[in-house]
């Protein structure tokens, strides 16, 4: 039985890509897991929160930068074009990172991007620096991912576990604060970088200044649609963090960004390859809608029903879990998970298809998503804030908000594949309705 099996897995190329992938995300992130703990007892509230602003100011500015040529490098048939388009994006984003960290330097005395207890020259410096490195390792993998080197992914997953290991708890324990957070980011994305290079340069041959025209007008539909919905998609995902920072201070920040590392394990354990290898497979599949529409539908299914587990597990024993794991200082985190963890069901199911619409040519829907995702963000904390006046209450109203988003978010892929999309909205309507009922019944 188990030797039929690994044949089975062996002989079927999409399967043999997803064990890899996903072997490499669960081994890395179970070593992510079980340091936690101890992480977490190590830097305080403050720290966890000054860390999630940062992270996410670079989030935000990443895409300034990005110009939406990305997902662009998927597409060609050949691979010499593809690495045109790496390099144009690579040193097109380098270009306005640079750009815009001297224009923030200059304005620092008017106005400051965020407020940390560093010295905002220094943290400054960390959002640009995780900026580039978080474009060149987006860039590096799918370059990497199309030429199907699953053990270079597999391998980017130990190292961004290990780095825990040797950096962040050190740093913890020499009580460096929030740098030793981010310094682990920054160093696991420099050595996951260099050694995508190393197997698969891109950077070899040279490009001349022509490759930027030729890119810029044959990928403009990438440019023109794809990059301003990256933008306002991210900066949407990102806001909130910045929101509760300015609103209710880093502090309790620390509480909702603790949640977003916590439910965040799932995301990147198992949603992170499924995102790679569905991407992969919706690019060869695109001609046969009928067979992409049946085997979106049921992942998303399946997902859905495994995921009821964690649901009931954290609306009944949250907060009890997070004293225990973490510490005492996390209990209030384990009451906002039971909320939080519905959105994030529907927010790994949205991410493993997230690239439906790339595969489909349908980038133009991409920008009315994203827009419809700003007006959500900001309508609910905005309104949450007014109503409500602290965070628990206003995390509530923006989980439903993007639990209602991503609803609607893979609902238009189902529109573009032509099928499944009234199958599709009975259920994970009835799913989400159900699902925050036996929240509120439980608390």
């Amino acid at each position: 039985m188990k030797i039929n099996l690994l044949e089975k897995i062996k002989g079927n190329t999409i399967l043999r890509s997803v064990s890899i992938l996903v072997s490499g995300n669960i081994i890395g992130r179970l070593i992510a897991l079980f340091t936690l703990p101890i992480v977490s007892r190590l830097y305080s509230l403050e720290d966890f929160g000054e860390n999630g602003v940062i992270i996410a100011t670079a989030g935000i500015i990443v895409n300034l930068g990005g110009l939406g040529l990305n997902s662009a490098v998927m597409a060609p048939d050949n691979d010499k074009e593809s690495c045109i388009i790496f390099k144009v994006a690579f040193y097109s984003a380098s270009s306005i990172y640079f750009f815009l960290f001297v224009v923030f330097l200059v304005l620092s005395p008017w106005y400051e991007l965020v407020q940390t207890s560093l010295p905002y020259l220094i943290t400054c410096l960390l959002i640009f620096l995780l900026a580039f490195s978080s474009q060149l390792n987006s860039l590096l993998n799918i370059y990497v991912n199309r030429k199907g080197m699953n053990r270079v992914l597999f391998n980017n997953a130990i190292i961004s576990a290990v780095s825990t290991l040797f950096i962040t708890i050190p740093f913890g324990v020499m009580s460096f604060g929030v740098i030793g957070l981010v310094g682990a980011a920054l160093i696991s994305g420099l050595v996951c970088a260099l050694q995508m290079i190393y197997y698969a340069n891109p950077f070899k041959e040279k490009i001349i200044w022509s490759d930027f025209i030729t890119i810029f007008k044959k990928y403009k539909d990438f440019i023109f649609y794809q990059y301003p919905s990256n933008f306002i998609g991210n900066f949407a995902a990102l806001y909130p963090m910045r929101f509760f920072s300015s609103n209710f201070g880093n502090v309790k920040l620390g509480t909702y960004n603790m949640n977003e590392r916590i439910l965040g394990i799932p995301l990147n354990f198992l949603a992170a390859p499924i995102t790679t290898i569905y991407f992969r497979t919706a690019s060869q599949q695109k001609n046969q809608l009928d067979q992409l529409a049946r085997f979106t539908y049921r992942l998303i299914k399946n997902i859905m029903l495994v995921a009821i587990i964690p649901i009931i597990v954290l609306a009944l024993w949250g907060e009890e879990l997070f004293g225990f794991v973490l510490g005492n200082q996390w209990s209030a985190a384990g009451k906002m998970a039971s909320v939080l963890v519905i959105q994030y069901v529907f927010n790994f199911c949205s991410n493993s298809i997230s690239y439906c619409r790339v595969a489909l040519n349908r980038q133009k829907l991409n920008l009315w998503v994203v827009i419809i995702r700003f007006i959500l963000t900001v309508v609910s904390l905005v309104v949450g804030m007014y109503i409500f006046d602290n965070l628990f209450d206003v995390v509530v109203l923006f989980s439903i908000s993007m639990t209602l988003f991503f609803i609607i978010d893979m609902a238009l892929n189902f529109y573009a594949l032509q099928r499944y999309i009234v199958r599709y909205l009975i259920f994970s309507v009835v799913y989400a309705l159900s699902a925050f009922l036996l929240v509120y019944l439980i608390m």
